[in-house]
């Protein structure tokens, strides 16, 4: 249980943070194209 509580936030922070960093390269591959 006390794993749980552990990894499943780190998993979701970190999901989301790559979902941020994911984004922005999009956004930064689609300036430097235009």
């Amino acid at each position: 249980m006390h794993l749980l509580e552990v990894i499943v936030p780190t998993a979701m922070s970190s999901f989301a943070l790559g979902i941020i960093v994911g984004a922005n390269i999009m956004n930064c591959n689609g300036f430097k194209k235009k």
